[in-house]
């Protein structure tokens, strides 16, 4: 910055109303107080969408389709676990022993029946079209031992019926 802008700059700043002056530092320092503190910052998963839990403003946002007070959530919550995730534990361990849990796109996890189709997806909202099931998940298919063939690294499921 060269000696006229500077001067140009304080000029206008010395002609400000002092109240004004200050209400503007005053917001300038509570601007980047959150940043000074480590608020983390909400970020999209590598899906593109919001994981379960992350703030939202709308259900669009959300791998899952559904934001409830500013917040992304689950299907199915209380049904499954991470640790009873099928594809590690080879174990049907949802709807009562007769399905299968998975991890969706969105970090939560997904009881299913185990049937779908192998597609590129990243929202359940785009599964619940291609298997006209307004229930179905976008699921990650491709750890532990579970894959899909066609190089897809996700799954439509649909949703345990028991």
């Amino acid at each position: 910055m060269d000696v006229q802008h500077f001067d140009a700059i304080t000029k206008a700043w010395g002609s400000m109303p002092r109240r004004r002056l200050l209400r503007g530092l005053a917001g300038s320092a509570l601007g980047v107080l959150p940043v000074t503190l480590g608020a983390a910052q909400t970020g999209a998963t590598h899906f593109g969408c919001l994981d379960v839990g992350q703030h939202c403003k709308d259900q669009s946002q959300c791998c899952s389709g559904r934001c409830k007070r500013h917040r992304c959530r689950a299907h199915n919550v209380g049904r499954c676990t991470a640790a009873k995730d099928f594809c590690l534990t080879g174990k049907a361990t949802c709807g009562g022993g007769s399905c299968f849990c998975y991890p969706t796109t969105g970090g939560a996890n997904f009881c299913s029946q185990g049937s779908g189709i192998c597609m590129a997806c990243s929202k359940d909202a785009q599964c619940a079209v291609a298997l006209n099931s307004p229930g179905a998940a976008c699921v990650e298919s491709n750890h532990g031992s579970c894959s899909c063939s066609g190089g897809f690294a996700t799954f439509c499921a649909l949703p345990c019926t028991a």
